[in-house]
């Protein structure tokens, strides 16, 4: 078996990984907009009451506002949307692999006449500009994979120096209190 062969039975493992992944979102989220007659109970306001009228104590939840029905239709349409690409690729490289025995590669139709019913077409150059386009769309997946991370280190730091400021208050309001209950306290 080939490495290209290898590399394309990984993609359509992890396609396959995707649609389990995309009705692990879907199935629940419907299951539950079902039992909570349409309403989405993501995000909802709630609070904790007690009926304590028998022998034993209940203790029920009390909704006070739904969540938006936005919120759990977002999740089921990302759900679908991520199966349906998943299906459509791991189809697309079943029949690729199917395909791939009897159908030539770019570097050999590079040097023939690949469409001779048009022989105004030149395809001399099409593995060049296809190789371009590829090294731009891997270019761009870089590109906003850096962003992707340089965005979470903004957001990890941004969360330290929260936690900073958070400590920082903490310690001044203890200060204080300690000053306020001993005015002769000075910590040099």
């Amino acid at each position: 078996m080939a490495l290209g062969d290898l590399f394309q039975i990984g993609k359509a493992g992890l396609q396959s990984a995707l649609i389990v992944s995309s009705l692990c979102i879907i199935v629940p989220m419907a299951i539950s907009v079902a039992d909570f007659n349409g309403h989405c109970p993501l995000f909802s306001r709630a609070h904790w009451s007690a009926n304590a009228t028998g022998p034993y104590d209940h203790h029920f939840l009390v909704v006070n506002e739904w969540g938006l029905q936005s919120h759990c239709t977002f999740g089921v349409f990302i759900g679908c949307a991520q199966l349906l690409v998943s299906l459509f690729y791991a189809f697309f490289i079943g029949v690729h692999l199917y395909l791939q025995r009897e159908a030539y590669g770019c570097e050999q139709a590079q040097f023939g006449d690949v469409l001779s019913n048009y022989p105004d077409i030149n395809s001399g150059r099409f593995l060049f500009t296809f190789g371009a386009a590829k090294i731009g769309l891997w270019f761009s997946f870089l590109v906003w994979f850096l962003d992707l991370l340089l965005m979470l280190l903004q957001l990890l730091r941004l969360h330290r120096r929260e936690r900073l400021l958070v400590s920082l208050r903490r310690e001044a309001r203890m200060l204080r209190n300690r000053l306020h209950r001993d005015p002769d306290y000075v910590n040099i």
